[in-house]
């Protein structure tokens, strides 16, 4: 996944899946915030998750669900392009989503008990 430079605003993604529908430019936009561990759903949940110095997670765990993640995301925008449905795409990338945020609670708790 590769590094977006100075993303300000934080993509809500639980917002953009609870979308009923998406424009080409939407999903390409989210096709690419979700290719950088920075802007990615990992990388949003929150910056006390270690990770290395190319903010990638060291959890092993949740970096696998944020590349399972991308995939998802990289599919939905393909899919719509070629005008096939994407609503099982979604769901799937809904329950990765709710996987990230639950393994991060996880992991931020886990730096909260080291302190």
């Amino acid at each position: 996944m590769e590094q977006l430079e100075n993303q300000e605003e934080q993509f809500d993604w639980n917002a953009f899946l609870n979308k009923s529908s998406y424009t080409l430019d939407e999903l390409r936009l989210a096709r690419k915030l979700s290719e950088s561990w920075v802007t990615c759903a990992v990388g949003v949940q929150c910056n006390i998750i270690p990770r290395d110095r190319h903010d990638i997670p060291l959890d092993n765990i949740l970096r696998g669900l944020g590349e399972d993640f991308w995939k998802a995301m990289y599919n939905m925008y393909f899919e719509e392009e070629a005008c096939k449905d994407i609503h099982f795409i979604k769901e799937e990338a809904k329950q990765i989503l709710k996987k990230i945020e639950l393994r991060s609670v996880f992991l931020i708790n886990q730096e909260a008990i080291k302190k």
